[in-house]
């Protein structure tokens, strides 16, 4: 390399690099959740989608319905 090149490929090396820095990286889109119901939560259906979903849904089905606490007891 001569000593002409050197100026030239560092001013090209830094446009370079301030292109990619600058350029904007694209928001992952959040995925919309499904709805907890008694068609969703079917083992059918919950095989068909991927494994993070497929988790999520299932943990949310499985702690669907109401509240109920036990008696009080003396022990």
């Amino acid at each position: 390399m001569g000593t002409a090149r050197r100026p030239a490929l560092a001013a090209a090396l830094a446009l370079a690099a301030v292109l990619c820095a600058c350029s904007p990286q694209p928001e992952p889109k959040p995925e919309a959740q499904l709805e907890v119901n008694d068609a969703n939560c079917r083992l059918e259906f919950l095989r068909t989608l991927p494994k993070e979903r497929r988790e999520d849904l299932a943990g949310r089905c499985f702690r669907r319905g109401t509240f109920e606490s036990s008696e009080p007891r003396n022990w």
